[in-house]
């Protein structure tokens, strides 16, 4: 297995992947699949609906 990248989403973008959709914000990051369940994450705090 060759090296893992990583990438920083900025804030106001937003990042597709298959059923999953991730969106970047000042105030965190919130990451939802087609059926509208997901998580939010920040420094302070996460939460999954």
């Amino acid at each position: 297995m060759g090296p893992v990248h990583y990438v920083t989403l900025a804030y106001g973008r937003t990042w597709r992947h298959g059923p999953y959709t991730c969106t970047s914000r000042v105030t965190g990051l919130t990451c939802t699949n087609r059926a509208g369940h997901g998580l939010f994450l920040s420094r302070a705090s996460y939460r999954t609906f």
